[in-house]
């Protein structure tokens, strides 16, 4: 185990990542940086995580915001209920740790949205103690290490790779080595192509022996996104938009998006759209995660009742906390809407 980890601390010390967050180990920065980059490429996490810390520079400020100010600032970044988890989090520390960040795994796992793998990377390189860090990275190196041909996502295969994961943790840098397993995996054993000749733990590397490396991780099949069927309707007055609130147990849970009918099927979805009398965009396709959003988008002429949501101009409407989906639809439309503001 000497061996994995004096090679792998070497090729970190001369390749590591010049990353923002890397430049201090204040635990909140570090939480800051981690949530961000779930489900987020670094380049694309970097200027929210600049964002972030700007609005909020520290976890009193983000205990101390408004949730809606906490989902603006988190605007464009997606998956939402992380941002609530970060505020929700925030507000704990401030009410039981008396604004201190905790210092143990133990302790930071208990916090919404920290789940094992941001625990340890906090505790690991904010304050040294020996956890590891597993992420997709860490299970991809682990899996091709070990030539394991098992599902990934398996109970006791996930536990062969916490186990090994933390067998081979330097103990003397712990923070420093889950980094190196995370750049190894973003720069070197990368899922498609990795680069075998230039990886420093080549030598240990069963599957790069049995010529299996591409073959791992091996994964389950992943499960069929849910299809959903929407259909929005734009109500302009007086140069204003309306703009409805989700409600709580909705995606979009706080976040505000135009009005919309869901239906229950693509022949109910495309029957209603083909009366509609003033199409703006027709049938499109807007993909997440788990779903594939089909909708379309329509000019609604009824008069809306006060209640039934906010108008906002045109201007503020940027201004709010929104799904991806409503500045890519206010794209598409901009021109037909020109006339009307």
């Amino acid at each position: 185990m000497a061996n994995i980890q004096r090679a792998i601390l070497s090729w970190y010390d001369q390749n590591k990542r010049d990353l923002p967050w890397r430049t201090s180990k204040n635990p909140y920065f570090i939480w800051i940086s981690e949530v961000v980059l779930q489900q987020t490429r670094v380049e694309q996490g970097a200027p929210f995580y600049y964002r972030l810390i700007t609005a909020f520079p520290t976890v009193e400020a983000l205990a101390h915001a408004d949730e809606q100010e906490v989902l603006l600032a988190w605007k464009g970044l997606g998956y939402y209920s992380r941002a609530r988890n970060l505020h929700k989090a925030a507000r704990q520390i401030m009410k039981e740790y008396n604004g201190v960040f905790p210092t143990q795994y133990t302790e930071l796992i208990k916090l919404p949205g920290i789940g094992a793998y941001t625990a340890a990377a906090i505790s690991s390189i904010s304050y040294n103690e020996p956890v590891a860090a597993v992420d997709g990275n860490i299970i991809r190196i682990v899996s091709r290490l070990l030539d394991i041909s098992d599902p990934v996502e398996s109970a006791t295969t996930a536990r062969v790779i916490k186990d090994y994961a933390n067998e081979i943790l330097s103990t003397d840098r712990p923070g420093d080595f889950n980094q190196a397993l995370m750049d190894l995996g973003s720069l070197i054993c990368t899922p498609k192509s990795p680069v075998c000749t230039e990886c420093p733990l080549m030598e240990f590397c069963m599957a790069r022996t049995s010529q299996s490396q591409h073959l791992r991780p091996v994964k389950k099949p992943k499960k069929k996104a849910i299809n959903r069927y929407l259909l929005f309707r734009l109500s302009i007055n007086k140069r204003e938009i309306l703009m409805v609130k989700q409600q709580k147990g909705s995606i979009w849970e706080n976040l505000y998006l135009f009005p919309f009918i869901e239906y229950h099927s693509e022949v109910e979805f495309l029957d209603n759209l083909s009366r509609e009398s003033a199409v703006l965009i027709g049938h499109s396709v807007h993909v997440l995660s788990h779903q594939r959003l089909n909708y379309a988008v329509c000019m609604s002429f009824e008069k809306q009742s006060e209640d039934e949501g906010n108008w906002i101009t045109l201007e503020a409407v940027h201004d709010l906390p929104t799904p991806i989906l409503v500045p890519r639809i206010l794209t598409r439309i901009e021109n037909q809407l020109a006339p009307l503001f």
